[in-house]
């Protein structure tokens, strides 16, 4: 079993899309936590979207973002979802039915990540049991991702196994990363007093808080498939959305009515040859 936290920036039919993918693609069990950090355009929508995806029971968890919340989206809303999913999946098990309280993983992707590789979780969840034959990298290495498109730093390019390559480094987005279950009582939570005022920068945080635990800069493996696929900006998308940029606002807005009527294999179509530009 596979415990998603999917973390959501408004773009209601990315976040459709990108459980759609997750239906389609996956081979293990999984359930999905949706975090949403309550900004406000498009939010009517977005709660009759969660509404449906609840009597679907296609969403086993909905957390929004407490009104007048010192998190609020200047400060991203995701650091409060990973500190929430990191405490319910850790110390919150009680509150939970029998069936939801065993996990055999932990994965953090946000909502305009969608995964395209059939059985792209048995990828990831191999790359792991590969890193635990290698003492060297199981001693720091805490969180497994993507290699092609990602932005890791200290990257040591390597074979866990014949034909298995993979990039070994530190830094990385977190919208797509599998973790082991006991990830949060191994790291910890997120520090939020250093977030308050700031725009977009647990990332940053979570780097430092990685160094900290391990005293390493090799934290993080991306395996060197293409198993997901970035639909938002080429950059940052929330850096647009948090700061008031209007043009870049409407483009999205009117991206994510387009993602309605269109299939997950006519978004990857659409997005596949940018992505592989960016390799």
């Amino acid at each position: 079993m596979i415990r998603i936290m999917m973390s959501t920036r408004e773009r209601p039919y990315y976040t459709l899309k990108c459980i759609e993918a997750l239906e389609r693609f996956t081979k293990s069990p999984f359930e999905i936590f949706l975090f949403d950090d309550r900004s406000q355009e498009k939010l009517s929508r977005r709660y009759e979207l969660y509404s449906k995806l609840v009597k679907q029971n296609r969403i086993a968890y909905l957390g929004i973002l407490p009104p007048k919340s010192q998190v609020s989206h200047n400060v991203f809303g995701k650091a409060w979802a990973w500190n929430l999913f990191g405490f319910l999946s850790t110390y919150g098990q009680n509150t939970f039915s029998e069936s939801m309280r065993y996990f055999d993983w932990l994965m953090l992707i946000d909502n305009d990540i969608l995964v395209r590789k059939q059985g792209w979780d048995e990828d990831m969840i191999h790359t792991w049991s590969l890193i635990d034959q290698h003492p060297e990298l199981s001693k720091t290495v805490k969180v497994v991702t993507q290699a092609p498109g990602g932005i890791m730093g200290e990257k040591l390019e390597m074979e866990l196994a014949e034909g298995w390559k993979v990039r070994v480094g530190c830094y990385g987005g977190s919208g797509f990363w599998l973790l082991k279950p006991n990830y949060f009582m191994d790291v910890g939570l997120l520090p939020l007093e250093y977030l308050i005022g700031q725009n977009k920068k647990h990332d940053q945080l979570s780097w430092a808080v990685h160094e900290q635990r391990t005293q390493s800069q090799r934290y993080i493996v991306g395996v060197w498939k293409p198993l997901a696929l970035h639909v938002g900006h080429e950059h940052s998308v929330c850096n647009y959305l948090t700061t008031g940029q209007n043009a870049i606002r409407k483009r999205y807005e009117k991206e994510d009515q387009a993602f309605e009527d269109m299939t997950v294999d006519e978004i990857i179509a659409k997005y596949d040859r940018r992505e592989h530009q960016r390799w």
